[in-house]
């Protein structure tokens, strides 16, 4: 289920690129921490060089590009407005401020300046949830990327929430930040903000660039509903320090949604009106 795009809706070009211009030197960033690391930095997921460079990839590289393209998405695909194009281009500078302060001080274990760092993080991605929520709510039809979105606005706010008490709790020694916890974390945002985003997109854009007109989407809601609820039971037995047998097996189970996805789009891209694949075609594919 696809929505019609609408092309006349589409925010001004000075409000998504600076956002799709600011999101490579986060990738650059973390290259170059991990160029300067030694081999520790892939020993274990919880060193300071490791934690840096992992943010400094997934927040400043994959987050801020996800941001620029919902942003860009969200009027065009669903059908809702934004709240406010000015809240946006603030959002972006926070953004832009909050990571620059954070990866350093992850890197140097600054826990003093971790939280404040986070603090500045949190508040960039409330600014983007509420922005996005209200294109979301605002939208003019139901969709399958429309219910992915949501579903991924959920899961980042829960994300950035136990990120923040995480760094907190470095800081005031609150409890301690085991691998678990840690995993836990990093799963709610990796699957459920940056893998539904990215799978419920691609229900709208693959069937739209590859011109399929004769298939549809069969698996979507079910990978939808499996990936939530997998990643939910993962997350809630990781945390506390589920046995290794145990994990297997929900690691296993939050593959399944996935899987059903994966299988959707091979049907679709078999069914595509273009006779050749493009780049898209191929890195979908590849994916």
């Amino acid at each position: 289920m696809t929505a019609r795009p609408r092309p006349a809706d589409s925010p001004p070009l000075w409000l998504i690129a600076p956002f799709f211009l600011a999101a490579p030197f986060g990738l650059m960033a973390g290259g170059l921490l991990l160029a300067t690391s030694n081999s520790d930095a892939l020993v274990a997921i919880n060193l300071p060089q490791t934690v840096a460079i992992t943010h400094a990839v997934v927040v400043g590289w994959i987050a801020t590009t996800i941001m620029g393209a919902v942003y860009q998405l969200g009027p065009v695909i669903i059908g809702g407005k934004l709240l406010s194009e000015r809240l946006a281009r603030i959002q972006l500078v926070v953004h832009i401020v909050a990571v620059a302060g954070f990866v350093p001080a992850v890197r140097a274990w600054n826990t003093e300046a971790m939280a404040m760092a986070g603090i500045l993080l949190t508040l960039s991605f409330t600014l983007f949830v509420v922005n996005a929520s209200a294109c979301v709510i605002r939208a003019k039809a139901r969709s399958l990327t429309r219910a992915y979105l949501a579903a991924a606005l959920v899961f980042l706010a829960a994300t950035f929430s136990l990120g923040l008490t995480y760094a907190m709790a470095l800081r005031h020694l609150w409890f301690p930040i085991t691998l678990g916890r840690l995993s836990a974390h990093a799963h709610v945002g990796l699957v459920g903000f940056i893998g539904l985003t990215l799978m419920g997109v691609s229900y709208q854009l693959v069937p739209m660039f590859a011109v399929v007109q004769h298939a549809r989407q069969r698996l979507g809601r079910s990978a939808l509903i499996l990936t939530v609820v997998s990643l939910l039971t993962f997350a809630f037995a990781v945390a506390p320090g589920a046995g290794p047998w145990l994990r297997v097996l929900l690691a296993g189970a939050m593959a399944v949604g996935p899987s059903l996805w994966a299988i959707d789009e091979v049907h679709l891209l078999r069914h595509r009106g273009k006779r050749r694949l493009d780049v898209q075609g191929y890195g979908t594919y590849l994916s």
